[in-house]
């Protein structure tokens, strides 16, 4: 009998059911489309983060109070097979200052490869090194080739001490920072014309912070090298934090506001309900139904709504995930199975809590006073 009454009072409504179910579902839309953004947007967002470098750096522990090596030019090293034992993906780098044409210049030794990952905004005019062993070949600041007068194909003698290499300028790099005024050549060139053969001053690490702090990252990579000290770059780290937080918090705050708008549709739709069906429900109590039977009827109702709604919501807000993820991050966002229960869950919530009021007008009342038309 119950759900016979049910179903005959959504039948005969359905338009202002509809009215309530679009309302809602806009909202629950939302709040899916937050919750699958949110749920990979750090992970994203920390990749977007990475094409503006590491955000940690890896160098060896200050010479006070502590044991530290030295190279010839003052500059503490590490070594580079703890390294390659602790760490999977990095870019190591050798400084050192050798003279061209009787002036000093900054020589750095790296593997271009992990350059190219570490430090994307490189820009090069010419050809990148690809092989990390090439001996013959140098890329150079844009500021030291006006300085000596080089341009791509030209040839540099770098010397060392008593030892000299000619090398093959392949490219000219511009970065807007230090490296513009440096000589860039392969580690193994580096550490041959240094004599600093396994040994590096300086190593760059870029890590998704969203998958893990960086701080437990950077404690972890300590643990492995002790003589090495690991410092984040705190803009970085701070910019990709701050930026996932506002993001998250803008959603969310869309969402409420909408939701909210929600709850005043559906509070409206089940206060007109209540109205129309003031001398139903007097009859009802009058025949002997209990309150919390008729107001089990108007929240079955809004349950309803809230079931329709939540799972429309869910499908638009998806989609619109995908919009989002595609226009921002270039790339889709993936479907979490979680979301699904929050979505439908948010919005029962939203249509229960919404009508409480109406109930309580539903179940106050009076069968004398209704029936006799007053």
């Amino acid at each position: 009998m119950f759900l016979r009454v049910l179903s005959r009072s959504l039948r005969q409504r359905w338009s202002r059911i509809v009215v309530a179910i679009i309302a809602v579902t806009m909202g629950a839309a939302l709040v899916s489309a937050a919750l699958s953004v949110a749920s990979g947007m750090g992970e994203k967002v920390g990749r977007s983060l990475r094409a503006y470098g590491a955000n940690l750096l890896i160098v060896p522990r200050s010479a006070a109070g502590m044991e530290s090596t030295l190279d010839q030019t003052g500059l503490s090293i590490l070594e580079q097979s703890e390294l390659a034992a602790a760490l999977t993906g990095y870019a190591p780098f050798l400084f050192a200052v050798a003279e061209t044409g009787g002036q000093p210049v900054a020589i750095v030794g790296t593997w271009f490869d992990a350059v190219r990952t570490v430090s994307p905004w490189w820009q090069v005019d010419g050809a990148w090194i690809e092989k990390r062993d090439d001996r013959q070949r140098a890329l150079i600041g844009v500021r030291a080739a006006e300085k000596l007068g080089l341009k791509a194909g030209n040839e540099v003698v770098l010397r060392y001490g008593d030892l000299e290499r000619r090398f093959q300028v392949a490219g000219v790099v511009t970065t807007g920072g230090p490296e513009d005024g440096q000589v860039f050549v392969t580690l193994a060139a580096a550490q041959e014309l240094a004599g600093q053969v396994g040994r590096v001053n300086l190593v760059q690490v870029s890590v998704l912070g969203a998958q893990r702090p960086l701080e437990a990252v950077a404690t972890e990579i300590e643990a492995a090298l002790p003589d090495a000290q690991v410092k984040s770059v705190r803009q970085v780290a701070l910019a990709e934090r701050a930026l996932v937080d506002r993001v998250e918090l803008l959603l969310g705050l869309i969402s409420l506001v909408v939701l909210a708008a929600a709850a005043l549709g559906v509070m409206a739709t089940m206060t007109t309900a209540v109205l129309e069906r003031r001398r139903e429900i007097g009859l009802m109590k009058a025949l002997g139904a209990a309150e919390r039977r008729i107001a089990g009827l108007f929240l079955a109702e809004a349950a309803a709504i809230g079931l329709a709604s939540g799972v429309l919501g869910y499908g638009l807000g998806f989609a619109l995930a995908q919009a989002i993820g595609q226009s921002v991050f270039a790339s889709a966002i993936a479907l979490q199975a979680w979301v699904v229960p929050a979505t439908v869950g948010t919005a029962m919530a939203v249509t229960l809590l919404a009508s409480l009021l109406p109930v309580r007008r539903a179940v106050a009342v009076q069968p004398a006073v209704v029936l006799r038309g007053e």
